[in-house]
């Protein structure tokens, strides 16, 4: 009899071990990233609210997963993007025709760093503009304005631009896919 519950543990062990079967229309997703904070997120429902003032766009996402991943991701057929805690949103992407197994390489940019960027740029514009605005009015005989104030908002205003804009630019997140290694050990199912 014991050998019965031995066997019958040892066997339900191995069951256990072994990764879902896969049902039709998953794809197995592995993220491979430096960061542990990168997180896969799938896009449930989106939206515009208009307004007399404007508009805004709402999204409605659910986290499938978080790096480095390694589940199988039921119905692909939404748009998915790449996201976390410090990490700048990436652009949203399909996973329909990259395969039964995809890996996403994701560069992650920062989200504190491209703030700072939109800043600096949006402060850089500003003081371009107004310094121009002021070193123009100087030229004019009528208004006795100096133009040292306008020429360092001018400097100052280009400088804050040639700073914020890289910033902007080179810190979002990138993702590129990738072909998965099938039947990678560890791998689960996500939920539905």
């Amino acid at each position: 009899m014991s050998l019965l519950l031995v066997l019958g543990v040892v066997a339900g062990a191995s069951v256990a071990q072994s990764p879902p079967p896969r049902e039709a229309g998953e794809v197995r997703v592995h993220i491979d990233t430096e960061s542990p904070d990168v997180e896969l997120f799938r896009v449930t429902g989106e939206g515009v609210a208009m307004g007399t003032e404007g508009s805004l766009r709402i999204e409605q996402f659910r986290r499938e997963c978080k790096a480095p991943c390694n589940l199988l991701i039921p119905r692909p057929d939404s748009a998915f993007f790449v996201g976390g805690k410090g990490v700048t949103q990436s652009r949203h992407f399909s996973l329909l025709d990259q395969g039964a197994d995809v890996s996403l390489q994701v560069r992650v940019g920062s989200a504190s760093l491209r703030s700072l960027g939109w800043f600096a740029t949006a402060a850089g514009i500003i003081g371009i503009f107004a310094g121009s605005g002021m070193l123009l009015a100087s030229t004019s005989n009528e208004l006795n304005i100096p133009r040292k104030p306008a020429l360092m908002s001018l400097v100052g205003g280009g400088a804050l631009f040639a700073i914020g804009l890289p910033l902007l630019v080179f810190n979002g997140t990138d993702v590129s896919f990738g072909s998965a290694q099938p039947g990678a050990d560890g791998l689960g199912r996500a939920s539905r």
